[in-house]
């Protein structure tokens, strides 16, 4: 993980930004056969009348995604056999109410460069943000 992915950072963040941003943490913890797999920090931010869900951290965090075991695309693909998008069903099902997603500045991949993971959410079908250049 990165230093924008700790809990000290995130927690600080929110307690001086993100709760006068009205965004409610939803962190998604998924665990396989008792183990870790993924840790999300997700947030849901009201804006425009909406609940969008957004990664805490917002425009002061330039790393944004899940923290994933080293061994997560063996597991997933072992537990399901159908690969994120059916864990991603869940998880939002999981997660509270809200009515769009908003997962913006997606890394390709994850983790160290001599073992970088995939990163599941870049995956995802995405539309480009309006101020996209």
């Amino acid at each position: 993980g990165t230093a924008f992915q700790t809990f000290d950072w995130l927690s600080t963040w929110h307690r001086h930004v993100g709760e006068r941003l009205g965004i409610e943490p939803a962190i998604a913890v998924v665990a396989r056969q008792g183990a870790p797999l993924m840790l999300a920090p997700l947030g849901i931010e009201r804006r425009f009348g909406l609940r969008r869900l957004v990664w805490l951290g917002g425009r002061l965090a330039d790393y944004k995604g899940p923290l994933l075991a080293h061994d997560y695309e063996a597991r997933l693909d072992d537990a399901s056999g159908d690969g994120f998008a059916t864990l991603w069903q869940q998880i939002r099902r999981a997660l509270p109410r809200h009515d769009l997603v908003m997962l913006d500045s997606q890394p390709v991949s994850l983790g160290p460069p001599g073992a970088p993971l995939d990163n599941p959410f870049a995956g995802l079908s995405t539309s480009p943000a309006p101020d996209a250049a």
